[in-house]
């Protein structure tokens, strides 16, 4: 005999664990404060790979285009201005890859704790059969 109440919550658990199994894996597995460092790590290095390569693009345009003859203190302007803005670009950047893997960490772990909701609904419907069966069972040998 089919328990419909069980058969809704087995359904309900399969669809949502097909549906974010992939996104809940890092909340399962990684510390919310891991997952975030290490996509800081990540940021900082793809951001600083953009800035140089933005910032190469841009001198090489202006030496190209712009300027024919580079002095000395155009040099120095130049690698200080790099220096300043990598350091203001690269705290930027860095903070907005963080904000936005603590995000994602908490949405997925949001995620997993509903699952783990309609795991233990499950969990207590199964517990209720098997008390009910074993009752009944017990009724049928007493009487």
């Amino acid at each position: 005999m089919l328990n419909t109440d069980r058969l809704r919550a087995m359904t309900r658990l399969a669809m949502a664990e097909q549906k974010e199994a992939d996104e809940c894996a890092a909340a399962e597995n990684i510390r919310r404060r891991d997952y975030v460092s290490f996509h800081g790590s990540i940021g900082f290095f793809v951001g600083s790979f953009l800035y140089v390569a933005l910032y190469v693009l841009i001198v090489c345009a202006l030496m190209f285009t712009a300027v024919y003859a580079v002095t000395e203190s155009m040099l120095v302007m130049l690698f200080i201005a790099f220096v300043v803005g990598y350091l203001a670009f690269i705290l930027f950047f860095t903070l907005a890859v963080r904000r936005r893997a603590r995000r994602r960490y908490n949405e997925a772990d949001e995620k997993l704790r509903r699952i783990t909701a309609l795991d233990d609904e499950l969990l207590a419907q199964y517990t209720r059969e098997k008390r009910e069966h074993l009752h009944d069972s017990i009724h049928e040998i007493s009487g």
